[in-house]
């Protein structure tokens, strides 16, 4: 019910930020949005738990990057 699909992505020292990174937070927005209707009906306090895990997963890679993303992007984040 809340299992989170891995992150498939590999990763090595010369990858490219510009492909991993939005990869990231569309993988993590996905996953957020497939529990929105859970948090709506209140079903289990567990969907609004990982709702929130996982928009502070977002919130904590935008802080630790905030200096290579451009100003635009920063706003729509």
């Amino acid at each position: 019910m809340f299992r989170k699909p891995s992150f498939h992505l590999p990763l090595h020292a010369d990858s490219e930020l510009d492909f991993v990174v939005p990869h990231f937070f569309l993988t993590e927005f996905d996953y957020a949005r497939s529990l929105e209707q859970g948090v709506i009906d209140d079903l289990d306090p567990e969907y609004t738990h990982q709702y929130r895990v996982t928009l502070r997963r977002i919130r904590s890679l935008c802080s630790l990057l905030r200096e290579l993303i451009p100003p635009f992007e920063q706003r729509i984040l």
